[in-house]
């Protein structure tokens, strides 16, 4: 279709324009306000009559995010603009992974995206790659393009006379409306096929699966790998076909699935596929180019071909994700998706010793055996490197140490709070990372989380092993913190919890000696490597196995959930099943009124939930307070528990939300996740992490009581005012939805 050609357009899908300010700016002397006014109306003009978001991406903001919201609801991408700002660093995240994850996050309903770009400058970018996924996909895609002479784009006219559909087209609205028309197109009609059996049937044909349409014919049990063929290059005396069978070899060996899929990226396109196996070589660009393309390929594939109730191993062969802070907190979030994560580092530490073999030491395969991972913690303010020392030799110490103790897989270490040193020093010294986000973003300002959050989102990405946890810590100086209550709701969950405590006197905690001797595993013991390995000690024991029953998660199960035990965490809570509406309440920032009882108050929550319609009536509510209240003595599925002061309760809420999505996880099951709290909005950081829990498929609602403080104590109109606005169907939208204030 030509391009001027004009068709008659109509969608009341949402709409999201993702607009690059540094390309194509606001002219001098042109309000904002009046923009965002006249994009509204020319996308009404096209047909696109549903909701309009606006997303700005650029690399020097010169509005401040409140000056953008007031202008019309504009969005900055990709963080806070607010903490980025402070440090002068933008995000080195592509703009393209933020389209297909705000395009995948509309819902069953496929949202409408437009983009203001100069796209003829680029044709073969990934921004314009991803557009075309979009738009096989089953997504509009509305191109906006600044025209050539110096007329502005921004007025109405502009916008409109300079827009075309990807693949031809110049929409204009529909004047009369069929019942077709008017009908919503949801997701789940355009998919093919159901994944109810393995059918590879086309992935070994002569067709190199590029994305460039939906891959849905991966079902059942997978492994699969994406692998950067240029940060770990191929033996060139190896075809593909030998590649794929050494690869393939080695990981039945260990028991992963024989489902195995691989796309290796190279620099460019390397001609038509001429062999048999599933190995797809892609074109990637250079090294940042490569990076932001297996992302984008993951999410791709994720969306395709989900995994639903089969089990998956996702691997990654790159070196650059592991210090860069936001991959690989982007490949991290692939857990979301039920895959088992392992991300295998070319140049590690690890690997460099080991050099007989290309293949065996890069897949974390050492003689007959995989280790598992640890990962250890390292607060630098508390324990500083002393004066004159190398950080590299406390680096080689603290490994050496750990293996004499039998920790003999590859080995993380991670640093908090401020840093002297820089991000560059530290993976030199010894593969350290940085937690949480790269120093340099922050500057002088180091973001709130709490280390115990990290160290259960590090877990959690280490796959179907369950990793090994190391930290120096003063614990008998803190037996009741965050910290301590964390190690051990690990340990129960199956980990090695080793603490490495600070001599008493004097004595240098670095030496080999020192961290051997001031080391032992929570619960008791000082850990000695094994001389002699049995054949259960080779053997890897995978989280499924540690599970107390099938958990299907076929039925509602709350046998225990009435019960007069207090669920705290403490233990795995995996009794939660089905469809769910789950509550988290800071009850010091929302007290309930004192004439209420515990069961009182369940009976009023549940009662004005179910009355707005769309929500489970499986209703679970944990409840902060400041302090241990002790024995639960009523009936109902409230659960009080001790939060300590504001910081502490956030941290605690966020952590138990953590912990509780991994204990019962609602795989094909709804959720609803309801958080009430006055310090969650307005914390970039920690609004971010509250988030997050949409990757575990919760739809979620943030309810901040400040903005009913007016309103009367009653016990009836307290907790209307709180529940009021709680009104949508979860399963239609999947963003966060806020209660604001008023």
């Amino acid at each position: 279709m030509a391009h001027s050609e004009t068709i008659e357009f109509y969608s009341d899908n949402d709409t999201y324009l993702f607009w690059n300010m540094d390309d194509v700016p606001v002219p001098v002397d042109t309000d904002l306000g009046s923009v965002s006014s006249n994009i509204e109306r020319a996308l009404f003009l096209m047909g696109f009559e549903g909701s309009l978001t606006i997303i700005v991406d650029c690399k020097k903001l010169k509005y401040t995010e409140e000056e953008l919201w007031n202008a019309g609801h504009i969005s900055y991408l990709p963080f806070s603009a607010k903490a980025y700002r402070e440090g002068l660093v933008h995000p080195p995240v592509h703009m393209s992974y933020y389209m297909l994850l705000m395009a995948e996050d509309t819902g069953p309903m496929h949202a409408n995206v437009a983009v203001i770009t100069n796209s003829k400058s680029e044709p073969d970018s990934e921004l314009h790659r991803v557009m075309h996924c979009l738009k096989s996909r089953g997504h509009n895609v509305l191109l906006v393009e600044p025209p050539s002479d110096d007329v502005d784009l921004f007025s109405v006219d502009s916008l409109f006379n300079n827009s075309r559909l990807l693949g031809g087209g110049k929409p204009i609205s529909k004047k009369e409306l069929t019942s077709d028309d008017r009908r919503r197109v949801y997701s789940w009609e355009l998919k093919e096929d159901e994944d109810e059996d393995d059918d590879v049937s086309n992935l070994s044909s002569t067709k190199m699966l590029d994305f460039s349409e939906p891959v849905r014919n991966i079902k059942g049990d997978r492994t699969i790998i994406f692998w950067d063929a240029m940060g770990c290059p191929f033996p060139l005396s190896f075809s593909p076909d030998l590649i794929y069978e050494k690869i393939k070899s080695l990981l039945l060996e260990k028991g992963f699935s024989d489902n195995i899929i691989i796309w290796a990226y190279v620099d460019k396109y390397l001609g038509d596929k001429t062999w048999d196996s599933r190995i797809y070589f892609l074109p990637g660009g250079n090294e940042s180019s490569r990076r932001i393309r297996m992302v984008n390929d993951m999410y791709l594939l994720s969306w395709d071909s989900p995994l639903r109730s089969h089990k998956g191993t996702l691997i990654l062969v790159s070196d650059h994700f592991l210090c860069d802070p936001h991959y690989n907190e982007l490949f991290g979030n692939m857990r979301h998706r039920y895959y088992n994560l392992i991300l295998r580092v070319p140049n590690s530490r690890a690997i460099r010793k080991i050099s007989d073999e290309w293949l065996r030491p890069l897949l974390g395969i050492v003689g007959k055996h995989f280790y598992n991972d640890s990962y250890f913690f390292w607060n630098m303010d508390d324990f500083p490197v002393p004066v004159d020392t190398d950080l590299g030799s406390v680096s080689s110490n603290i490994e050496r140490a750990l293996f004499l103790m039998g920790f003999e897989g590859p080995l993380t270490i991670l640093n908090c709070k401020k840093l002297k040193y820089t991000e560059e020093e530290l993976f030199n010294a010894g593969d350290i990372l940085y937690l949480p986000f790269s120093a340099e973003a922050y500057g002088d300002v180091h973001p709130p989380v709490h280390m115990s959050y990290y160290m259960l989102l590090m877990v959690e990405d280490t796959g179907p092993m369950h990793a090994n946890v190391a930290l120096i810590t003063n614990i008998k100086s803190e037996p009741d913190s965050e910290l301590d209550r964390v190690m051990h709701c690990l340990k129960i969950r199956g980990h090695n919890v080793l603490v490495v405590e600070p001599p008493p006197d004097d004595v240098d905690l670095f030496s080999v000696d020192s961290l051997f001797n001031n080391s032992r595993l929570l619960g008791g013991g000082k850990p000695k490597s094994k001389q002699e390995l049995t054949s259960d000690d080779r053997r890897r024991v995978y989280s499924w196995e540690l599970t107390d029953d099938e958990d299907e998660d076929d039925d509602d199960d709350v046998s225990n959930l009435s019960s007069t035990k207090m669920l705290d965490f403490s233990e795995p809570v995996r009794n939660i099943k089905g469809d769910r509406t789950i509550i988290f309440w800071d009850a010091m920032d929302c007290p309930f009124p004192l004439s209420l009882s515990p069961d009182l108050i369940y009976e009023k929550i549940k009662s004005l939930i179910l009355e707005r319609g769309g929500f489970s009536d499986n209703i679970i509510i944990w409840a902060y307070v400041d302090k241990y209240l002790g024995d639960k003595t009523w009936d109902s599925r409230i659960y009080f528990l001790s939060g300590g002061y504001e910081a502490s309760r956030r941290n605690r809420m966020i952590n138990d939300m953590y912990l509780l999505s991994r204990d019962a996880p609602l795989r094909s099951h709804k959720g609803t996740l309801i958080l009430v709290s006055d310090h969650f909005l307005c914390d970039p950081h920690y609004k971010k992490l509250f988030e997050s829990m949409k990757y575990r498929s919760y739809d979620l609602i943030l309810a901040v009581p400040r903005a009913i403080r007016k309103i009367s104590d009653s016990p009836d109109e307290w907790l209307r005012s709180i529940l009021l606005k709680i009104g949508r169907v979860p399963s239609e939208h999947s963003n966060t939805s806020e209660i604001p204030d008023e």
